[in-house]
């Protein structure tokens, strides 16, 4: 039984980085896939690069986006309308599969037949640290959808290998210019959907991480992606409102506004739209009156700190007093990001 893998690939100028992913997809151990290069509208040679591979293996099939909005969200989307494998993953073009990567996931779902997806490991390899690799995340005892709503994303796009006709249930919210995955991540989760998570098994891809100039598709000081991760985490309140299960993680979605009213106020420096997003901490009554009127008064003596006249000695005394003792306490912890990562080593895997 060899079912076949469709391999979905979001494609915009990438004509360099495209030759290492073509050649982790070719160099597969299980050989029954298709991969589905969906181009964005590409201005350099991407596509006349691809088409060289496409060539010699009709395997290889690419299409153009000839619709708005132009993105990776909608770039998958039609892929995986285009898809007629079995199972289906998601691949970007500068990342690459290692050679066990189809065969090991094939195994595993074949192993595991109920399940809706079935997640894997990967590496995150630095472009600018040749020493090491780190795991992207691990497995622990906590709820997977807890994890998730923390901003601690068990897995990314390419961890997942979906059943198809589980898969097209679904589809990437097209109007987010950032957070498109861990979007379409919990709301599957929010569905109570089979799956399994196999991270005793080898990492079977690698994802190359850039520097933030590089990546275009992630701008933490725009406003314009700050408000729709407010609108995101909103519709996921909501939504579980709905489900009548919104008790359980209430204390997370008021810590995730209020990380959220700090990160403008502070890096951004827009202290309108702070106060904003401190407004849905009560429209919601994610805490009680009194915790409300401490958040309050923390960032009426944060502006005293910031703009009032006083020496440097009692800026700081002001500072910490303010953050220790009118801050409550639940809000003085982050929640921690990619929990456990741990370092491989690259002679592990040569071919990188």
């Amino acid at each position: 039984m060899n079912p076949l893998v469709s391999i979905i690939t979001p494609l915009f100028n990438r004509q360099e980085l495209i030759k290492a992913t073509a050649k982790s997809v070719l160099e597969q151990e299980y050989q029954n896939w298709e991969w589905i290069i969906v181009d964005d509208g590409s201005t350099d040679n991407s596509v006349q690069v691809v088409k060289e591979y496409q060539q010699n293996d009709e395997r290889i099939k690419i299409y153009q986006r000839k619709r708005l909005p132009k993105g990776a969200s909608t770039c998958r989307n039609i892929g995986v309308g285009k898809a007629k494998g079995k199972y289906l993953m998601f691949l970007d073009s500068d990342d690459c599969l290692l050679p066990h990567c189809l065969k090991q996931r094939v195994d595993a779902a074949i192993k595991s037949p109920n399940m809706d997806f079935w997640v894997f490991q990967n590496l995150l390899k630095d472009e600018s640290d040749t020493t090491s690799m780190k795991l992207w995340n691990v497995v622990t005892e906590e709820e997977t959808l807890t994890r998730f709503l923390k901003h601690d994303a068990l897995w990314c796009i390419c961890n997942p290998m979906y059943e198809r006709e589980f898969i097209t249930k679904y589809s990437f919210d097209e109007s987010l210019p950032s957070w498109q995955d861990y979007e379409l991540h919990i709301r599957i989760l929010l569905d109570n959907p089979n799956f399994e998570v196999f991270y005793h098994l080898p990492p079977d891809i690698i994802i190359f991480t850039h520097t933030e100039k590089d990546r275009i598709s992630i701008k933490l000081k725009s406003m314009k992606h700050l408000n729709i991760h407010t609108k995101v985490l909103e519709g996921f309140w909501n939504t579980l409102l709905k489900t009548k299960q919104h008790e359980k993680y209430q204390s997370i979605f008021l810590k995730r506004f209020f990380v959220q009213a700090e990160y403008l106020w502070d890096v951004i420096e827009n202290r309108s739209e702070a106060k904003k997003t401190l407004t849905i901490i009560k429209k919601y009554n994610l805490t009680s009156d009194f915790t409300y009127k401490r958040i309050q008064l923390y960032y009426t003596l944060k502006y005293w700190v910031h703009f009032g006249k006083m020496t440097a000695l009692m800026r700081d005394i002001l500072r910490k007093f303010t953050f220790k003792k009118v801050l409550p306490k639940e809000l003085q912890q982050r929640f921690p990001i990619l929990l456990g990562k741990i370092d491989y080593n690259p002679k592990d895997y040569p071919q990188t």
